[in-house]
């Protein structure tokens, strides 16, 4: 154990270091932000107002449902942020492998699993502190415009969320990193995932703007599926005042649900709704399924 833990710190310390990469991991969340704010949040309060209204239980203004879509665009954000963060402490990993480093560790008695799980491990702290923060940013944005924020339960259910979101992407980027040989192949990796991460995970697109055929194929991946988890208890804390002004116990229940399904937090596929229990266990089984074949990989790799 002791030897997984330094072979971590000399991960975290090799990322760290890299001032670009950390610049660039740091950054990306910011830039995704401002393309939410620049090009996103008016036109997705504008298509959520128009669904309300055009079902009759109230009438809402774009200033009345700026506080749902803006936990929608952080949750969003907070989603894209676990995948870009664990892609940049990857740099480490392709470093060690196209500099030939590798060969050094067979020097030490130290098994090539072990090594596979320290980069896992170094990749979800990364990951997790990076989408964290991006989270945090949420009751920051929420508390400067005096909107509900995110506490108790539901901020714990985001946590857990984020974390789980970093161990399915960190999984699955350290097993592509692994048919990665090159510096060159590593960055077209990431140039495809990073731009289709956002229509992947309902962010750039939400659901009730694509067909159902569309939706099905979407939301059966674990992307769409860590951002429908991420965006849950986000969307449900700004959603509650929006719904108090509903006097009817249904019809409040009836907006509820259109709103989480048309922001792509509530997941319909093939016409049965995913549950969060459900995929917490479809993630979690990814991740031990992504867990051993990284084993596998790293036995090849590592010569």
């Amino acid at each position: 154990m002791s030897l997984i833990l330094t072979l971590i710190g000399r991960n975290l310390r090799v990322f760290w270091r890299d001032r670009l990469s950390l610049f660039f991991g740091l950054i990306s969340p910011g830039v995704m932000f401002g393309m939410f704010v620049l090009f996103f949040r008016k036109v997705t309060a504008q298509l959520i107002a128009a669904n309300i209204n055009s079902n009759g239980y109230m009438q809402v203004t774009v200033d009345d449902v700026y506080p749902t879509c803006d936990a929608w665009m952080f949750a969003s954000v907070t989603t894209l942020a676990s995948f870009t963060g664990a892609i940049g402490m990857m740099t480490a990993f392709v470093d060690d492998r196209a500099s030939g480093r590798f060969s050094d560790y067979l020097v030490a008695p130290i098994r090539r699993w072990r090594l596979g799980v320290a980069y896992v491990i170094s990749t979800v702290i990364v990951s997790f502190v990076i989408s964290g923060a991006m989270m945090m940013c949420v009751n920051l944005w929420a508390w400067a415009r005096d909107t509900p924020i995110m506490s108790g339960t539901p901020l714990w259910q985001c946590l857990g969320a984020v974390l789980l979101s970093s161990l399915v992407f960190s999984s699955l980027n350290t097993v592509m990193m692994t048919l990665t040989p090159s510096v060159g192949s590593f960055n077209g990796y990431a140039l495809v995932t990073g731009t289709s991460m956002g229509f992947l995970a309902f962010a750039f697109v939400p659901p009730v703007s694509l067909s159902d055929s569309v939706n099905n194929v979407i939301g059966s991946m674990p992307f769409a599926q860590s951002a429908a988890l991420i965006r849950e208890p986000a969307m449900s804390t700004a959603l509650d005042p929006l719904l108090s002004k509903i006097p009817d116990g249904s019809a409040r229940d009836s907006v509820h649900d259109m709103v989480m399904t048309a922001l792509g937090s509530k997941l319909i596929v093939h016409g049965h709704t995913l549950t969060p229990t459900f995929i917490t266990m479809v993630l979690i089984t990814i991740t031990v399924v992504l867990s051993a074949i990284l084993i596998w990989r790293m036995s090849r790799v590592i010569r």
